[in-house]
Parts: structure tokens; sequence; C-alpha cells
């Protein structure tokens, strides 16, 4: 099988439900099929996702026992107790870690906030920090994006007069933990009417109940919420629409975002979802994957610009230290691959190395699916257990997985996509095994295909300005929204060819009397293909290009193959 071959799937179409929708909502048929392709099947449905203001948010009393945490965290707030907000170390938990620090604050509180490090301690709350806030007198634990599997931890936390507030979205396993509250979307008996919520949306949840009104920080959340690549739809998608304008109109600055955009070469720009993901959480993510994420939540907490450069500069220069550790994991996961992986055997790629980064791993795996197009663990060895990162592609369950591979584990959690694992070193061999067996139950080798996932067939005469205005109305784009993708069949290519620096495509095509410029990133080997084609069809997203203080439309490739 050709690892470069990609399917083209085109989205099914209903034209009377696509007429009525768009007539509804007053867009074009275009962009009610790609509304309908989102799964919106009602008018009413396509003009909530296309106009989610605040006011459609749920309300916070709704999730499982908010009534007993607001009124245990009014108590503390009231009374001063000493609070601890223990954080996960990524950009989820940074961001809930700091948005609820920042509310309390906003009520004369000082409460104290902890990001443990990922190397020393792992994830979730541990007994050394429950004994360490013991002696310091705290009262009160909340957890962000973490707790929900801390059954032990808060047991002793108890044992020593200290009340748990859990905020998590993870899976729980079996029982809750034996916490004063357990805020979590997906636990069992929630009959909350959204459970996909970020860990940093169920920290929003709390705040909006504890204040009786929405947190001011919306771009705290929105970070979260983009960064964890939960589904970009209802709460989640509101969230993350008010944060980015909030981001971009500079509302209620602190000075510890703008700089980061700044670091990133985003300084004047209109920050997207794809800036977010590829750009800011990378950078938020660098310190907690190689060790402290305190100062995730340090910067977007002062209120004093020079600290705040200090910290997006130092982030910065972690995030170049993560990639040049990614890449040499990458690139000795590559050698394993070629030595030990047959694409036309293997559904799946489990490798393991005692040189690995456990904090990088993650990113590795990622790029790995991206490749092979199959679900793929690394683990990071070490004496006697191994930390490991599992990622996976649209048709398979990796929680679940791991779930049924669980004997041969200490310990995992995650979700459909990506989860993490402990295990010992002596069972990897054992685990690999299971795990391909069960790819093999559950895939067949056209799965393992990568797939171009298209919305419409598009003539390019149907690409104007005004359709761009609409396009726009469906961002932000994550998981569950996509960057729309669309088709044209039957294009000529015309003009110059070139690979730009970067190994950049460049070309321009005809369709009819349109002609329209195209640019396709990393995919300078098709450049003899287009030369030598007097036909193609191709695979894109149209977007606005600014050159030189001039705006106009390009196509940015997708993919890309001889027409007939």
């Amino acid at each position: 099988m050709d690892l470069d071959e990609k399917k083209w799937v085109f989205c099914e179409s209903d034209p009377q439900l696509v007429t009525h929708i768009s007539q509804g909502v007053g867009c074009s048929p275009v962009i009610g099929q790609l509304l309908l392709n989102r799964g919106l099947e009602t008018v009413e449905q396509a003009l909530a996702f296309w106009n989610p203001v605040l006011e459609r948010l749920h309300d916070p009393f709704l999730l499982r026992d908010m009534d007993t945490a607001v009124y245990r965290l009014k108590q503390a707030v009231n009374d001063h107790e000493k609070i601890l907000v223990f954080g996960d170390y990524d950009v989820d938990g940074i961001s809930g870690t700091a948005l609820l620090v920042h509310e309390l604050h906003a009520l004369g509180c000082q409460p104290y906030y902890y990001i443990p490090n990922r190397l020393v301690e792992g994830y979730g709350l541990n007994k050394e920090r429950v004994c360490r806030a013991r002696d310091e007198k705290v009262t009160l634990i909340i957890t962000v994006d973490n707790g929900v599997s801390s059954h032990e931890e808060i047991r002793l936390a108890s044992s020593h007069g200290i009340d748990v507030i859990v905020c998590d979205h993870h899976e729980p396993e079996g029982q809750l933990p034996a916490a004063l509250a357990v805020l979590n979307p997906k636990r069992s008996d929630s009959t909350y009417p959204f459970r996909d919520l970020s860990g940093a949306g169920v920290a929003f949840k709390l705040a909006t109940a504890l204040l009786g009104r929405l947190p001011d920080r919306l771009d705290f959340a929105s970070l979260g919420t983009i960064a964890d690549i939960v589904p970009l739809v209802d709460e989640n998608r509101i969230l993350a629409r008010a944060g980015l304008k909030m981001v971009n109109e500079n509302q209620n600055p602190l000075p510890g975002l703008p700089e980061l955009c700044k670091v990133s070469g985003l300084e004047g720009r209109q920050v997207n979802s794809g800036n977010v993901a590829f750009q800011l959480a990378p950078r938020l993510n660098a310190a907690g994957r190689l060790g402290c994420g305190q100062l995730g939540v340090q910067l977007l907490l002062t209120t004093s610009q020079a600290l705040a450069q200090r910290i997006a500069r130092k982030l910065d220069e972690e995030n170049r230290n993560r990639q040049t550790i990614e890449d040499e994991i990458l690139n000795q996961a590559l050698s394993k691959i070629e030595s030990e992986f047959d694409p036309e055997r293997d559904f799946s790629i489990m490798l393991h190395d005692c040189r690995w980064h456990p904090g990088v791993i993650g990113i590795v795996a990622s790029k790995l699916v991206e490749i092979y197009h199959r679900p793929a663990i690394l683990v990071a060895m070490g004496e006697q257990t191994g930390k490991g990162s599992a990622r996976s592609i649209h048709k398979f369950h990796i929680y679940e997985a791991l779930r049924r591979c669980q004997e041969h584990l200490v310990s995992f959690g995650g979700h459909k996509y990506a989860a993490g694992l402990t295990i010992e070193c002596s069972k990897v061999d054992a685990c690999r095994a299971a795990f391909e067996q069960i790819c093999r139950e559950q895939l067949i080798q056209d799965d393992l295909r990568p797939v171009v996932r298209i919305d419409a067939d598009m003539a390019l005469s149907q690409i104007t300005g005004e359709f761009l205005e609409q396009l726009e109305m469906l961002a932000p784009h994550g998981n569950a929204n996509p960057t729309p993708i669309f088709a044209s069949l039957g294009v000529k290519p015309v003009g110059t060819v070139r690979v730009l620096r970067g190994d950049h495509l460049k070309f321009a095509v005809r369709q009819a009397d349109k002609m329209l410029p195209v640019i396709g990133f990393k995919m300078g080997q098709y450049a003899d293909m287009v030369s030598n084609c007097a036909s193609l069809d191709i695979t894109y997203t149209p977007q606005l290009n600014t050159y030189k203080g001039t705006t106009s439309i390009q196509l940015s490739l997708r993919d890309i193959r001889q027409n007939g």
C-alpha cells in the first residue's frame, strides 16, 4: 500500500435539506452543505452554530455537585482559608488554573497554585503535594484537568482535614473519588447537556457558578478548549470564539498573552484557532513538557510587562529546545520503523527507547500517525517502568483499546484520540502484541489509508469575497468542526509552476473564465506532475492572502491528482 495515496471521500448531500438549512440561516447552499456535514440537520441547530453567543451557555449548576462545590468555596473565601489550585502541566490545565486563580483573586482571595513537574511527579495529584498542603495549613484543594483518578491522594487529603473539589473532564475509571465534589460532565450519572468540555471549561463553569456571572478571562477558557482538541461544538465553540475575540480585540488585557503572541510571530495579526494550536499552545506547553509548567500560569497571570516579556522569551527558548529533542526522537523512531515495521502487515506502531524524553513523545506519536495513518504508541523507558503516549486515527478509540490492554499496564488515561500510560518494562512486548491484535480486530486495510474528507465539489466561479465572509462564520475550526475542504475537478494549470523556499508549490489554475493562485505547503514533489498535466483535480481550502498590502483569494492545496 502506498502510504502517500490518499482516499478522497465526498460528504453525502441532501439537496432538499441543504436548501432548507441555507434559506433558514441566510447563507449560500455550499455553506448550508457544510453545516449539514457537521451534523446540523435542523435550522435551529444550524442557527445556534452560526451564531455561538454567550447567552447559549448552559447553567453551570446542571453539573453534578456544583451546589456543594460553590457552597464550600464561598465558605473558604469568606473565612480566608488557604486554598490550593492544583493544575495539570498542559495548556488545558495551565489555562484553567490561571482562570480560577484570577477569579479568586478578584474576590479578594489569595490562593496558592501548583503545577506538578512532569518528569519528577508525573500526572495528577500526588501524596507528597497533599502532605505539603497539610503542612502549609491548606484546607481546600481544587484540581483542574485532573483528579478524577486520584482516589488514594484524595482519601489522604480527607484524612488530614482537607476538602477536595475535582474539576476534570477525563473519563472516570470505575467509582468516583471520595472528594467533596466531583465536577465532571463525563461522570456516569451526569445529566449535564454537554459532555465534552475541556478541563479549563469545567473550571470556567465553577468560576461562573461561584461569581454568579461570566468570568473575565474568556481568553484563558478559549486557550484550554482549543489546545486540548476537544470537539469545537456547543459550549466549546462558544468559549473558543468568544475567547479569540477577546484576544484579537485586546479586551481586559494582561500582558502575558500579548507577549506570547509577539514571540510567536503573531503581533498585529488576527489570532485564530490554528495559531493557538500550532504557535501559542506549543510554547505554553514547552515548559511543562520539559519540566516546570508553573511558568505558563505565571505568564498568564502576571501584571508586569517586563516579567511577561522575560517569561515569554523563556517559553520560546524552551519550545526551540523541545523541537530539537522532538526531531531527534522522530528520526530515531523512523529508523526503528524502517527495520521493524511493515505497512502491509502491521496495523499499529508501538516503539520504545530508553533515550526518549517522556514529555515530547506524544508530539512524535502524532507525527507518526500523520505519516503512517495508524494508531501509534511511543514509550520512554526508565529502569523499571516506561511512560507512554498513544495517538490514534479517526476510526479507532485509543482509550478503549488501552482499557482492553490494561492487564499489561500499570495505569492509563485519556480520550478517543490521545492517551497516556505507564507500563512495566518487562510487559512492553506483551502489550504490543495485544494492542496489534485489537487494531486488527477493529480496523481493515482501507482504514489505514489517509483520507481527504471533502465537504463539497465547487466551481472556481463560486469562490468570491462574499463566499469567504460566510465561510469565516464557521470558524473557529478544530475537532468536530474541521477546516472546510473543497474539490474542483478538471481545472487547468496555467502559467509558471514554481517551488518556493521551504518546498512550497506555487502555481495557478483556471476553470472557464475564473483563474486563482494555488499554494501547496511542503508539496514541491508535485511540481513535475502539475507542469506535465493538462487537467487536474484539486482539493483545497480557499483563503485570503495579504502580500505587500494587497489582499487576494488563494487556494491552500490539500491534495492533487491527474484528471482522467
